[in-house]
């Protein structure tokens, strides 16, 4: 219903509208990365404006993931002349955008037929009735996360560590046959002595306190493991910035595919818990400790939430 569409809402809308016209008009690739991040804030204030915090967190924070990733992206091949002639890279670059507008109003005909449909509300209610007897948390996305669907994220966190694993093999071997040259990712950084460093100082314990406050708070407001982990990995990508990745391993004292091995297997150990208790496996535990006078809930899906934002 377009009479429930509120000002703000109306002012998005236009600010979407206009971001796609200047993502068409952009010659260049920074400016185009620079203008999907912004209709990335966009969607995530759609989001705000439904009602849906989680989804705008997680939002927000992929878009600056991957802002900084094509960021180094960039870095890293500037400078190299692209391959063909004029003629065929104009060509890509139609192929390209048919392929992008097929697959965006393909998606958008999809979202269309079916929000038309019959909408079951009893899943809805069943997970807001039973979600704070059951699991003991009042964040519906995290429940259902780690408790009610915790296998699905179990085996979905083991495939994307896997496939990661295979990546990074993969660029490790090729690192160590094609030294990096000129314009690439080095042991000191892509800005050495630069205003980065200094920032990325400041703000990576900033990144990593956000990430543990996600990850408390998450069983009963927005965040939770997933999120945390988008944090950490926006801190990771800033460190990697700053110090390059030579420096940032001797930082961190751990390689990040070991942390990410080691959150799988606390995912698991969660899991194994409830068999020590006699439940089936990944039925999430929940007890409380007094301390000093006060009483503090404990469960296992706080391990299960370090395991996922570690993966």
């Amino acid at each position: 219903d377009w009479r429930s569409i509120t000002v703000a809402g109306a002012i998005v809308v236009v600010g979407l509208v206009v971001l796609l016209a200047m993502l068409l008009a952009a010659l260049r690739a920074l400016p185009r990365v620079l203008i999907l991040t912004a209709i990335g804030f966009a969607v995530a204030a759609v989001f705000r404006f439904a009602n849906a915090p989680d989804l705008m967190l997680t939002q927000l924070l992929v878009e600056v993931l991957l802002t900084s990733f094509f960021g180094l992206a960039l870095w890293n091949v500037s400078g190299r002349p692209l391959a063909g002639d004029r003629r065929s890279q104009r060509s890509m670059r139609w192929g390209r955008a048919i392929l992008a507008g097929g697959a965006g109003l393909s998606a958008a005909a999809w979202v269309a037929a079916m929000s038309e449909g019959a909408k079951n509300t009893q899943v809805a209610v069943f997970m807001r009735e039973t979600a704070p007897a059951i699991a003991k948390g009042g964040n519906l996305v995290n429940v259902v996360l780690t408790d009610v669907r915790a296998l699905d994220t179990l085996m979905e966190t083991l495939v994307v560590l896997i496939g990661g694993l295979g990546v990074v093999g993969l660029l490790q071997g090729n690192e160590r046959a094609n030294r990096l040259g000129p314009g690439s990712l080095s042991a000191s950084g892509l800005t050495p002595g630069g205003l980065l460093p200094g920032l990325a100082k400041a703000i990576l314990p900033i990144g990593i306190l956000l990430a543990l406050v996600l990850l408390i708070k998450g069983h009963n407001d927005p965040g939770g493991g997933f999120v945390a982990g988008l944090s950490l990995g926006v801190a990771v990508m800033l460190g990697l910035a700053a110090f390059g990745p030579a420096r940032l391993r001797s930082r961190l004292k751990i390689s990040l595919s070991r942390l990410a091995v080691i959150g799988c297997g606390l995912m698991l150990a969660a899991g194994m818990l409830g068999w020590v208790a006699g439940k089936p496996f990944l039925t999430q535990l929940h007890g409380k400790l007094s301390f000093v006078g006060r009483t503090l809930p404990l469960h296992t899906t706080l391990i299960f939430d370090i395991g996922v934002m570690l993966a």
